[in-house]
């Protein structure tokens, strides 16, 4: 998952990603940056991993539950619908 603030771009990295997610994170980040029309210099880039989400990323989530990640039961989708509102 991507999430663009404008100064800093996140690449989060779920458990669940297999090897090949994981080692294309950062050129799928770059890709998106390619086609970015954004009037901006380049944004930081933060590679984020499950379980490990720094404050600021979480800050950006209103409902961000740490405990979330206890369970594998939640799926991308249901979490997508959790913090999309």
């Amino acid at each position: 998952m991507i999430l663009d603030t404008f100064n800093k771009v996140y690449v989060w990295i779920g458990k669940g990603a297999n090897s090949n997610e994981k080692a294309n994170a950062l050129d799928q980040v770059q890709k998106y940056l390619e086609t970015d029309a954004l009037p901006r210099d380049s944004p930081d880039v933060v590679e984020v991993h499950q379980g490990d989400e720094p404050n600021d990323f979480k800050e950006y989530f209103p409902n961000w539950d740490d405990e979330m990640f206890q369970s594998n039961a939640r799926s991308f989708q249901a979490m997508r619908a959790a913090f999309c509102m």
